[in-house]
């Protein structure tokens, strides 16, 4: 989606009652141009980068099922390597949303080749904000070391909320 298209909807969308507080984004900014536009709408006071195991993402973009009805995501994946422990996200009926009761499916982007690309440029895009962003002392590097119960408390206790 082009960068003038997801501006725009990031500007309205943080104009909403519900982020008067604050907010989170997820995946943006990718790129410099989406960085120095941010910076001219709204201050950002903390970054976070969640930093995987080795092979742990392909893993697990490569488990990731999806409602074809309500787009819910699930994870098949069941993940040993070391000390680390992820284990699936499964809805409670095999192949049923619990949300929508949806069928659940594998997107035909979900294959190896594709998301190798998907990691190699988000590698490009995201290392001069990677950079950028360190000298700015707003940077936190987050080890993902377990499933969402695990990280949860972690996150909100580096971004203060404990």
């Amino acid at each position: 989606m082009p960068d003038e298209i997801v501006i725009n909807m990031l500007k309205e969308r943080i104009k909403k009652k519900d982020c008067k507080k604050g907010f989170i984004l997820d995946g943006f900014p990718r790129t410099i141009e989406q960085m120095k536009a941010l910076e001219k709408i709204t201050a950002i006071d903390t970054v976070l980068y969640f930093k995987w195991p080795e092979g742990v993402l392909l893993k697990k973009a490569l488990g990731r099922r999806t409602c074809e009805k309500c787009g819910k995501i699930y994870n098949v994946a069941d993940i040993r390597i070391s000390d680390y422990h992820f284990p699936p996200i499964s809805p409670k009926k095999e192949g049923v949303c619990d949300d929508c009761g949806g069928r659940i499916i594998l997107r035909k982007d979900d294959n190896e080749a594709t998301i190798k690309n998907r990691l190699e440029v988000y590698e490009k895009q995201s290392a001069p904000l990677i950079k950028y962003y360190k000298k700015t002392g707003m940077f936190r590097v987050i080890d993902v070391v377990g499933p969402p119960e695990v990280m949860i408390p972690i996150i909100l206790k580096e971004i203060g909320y404990e």
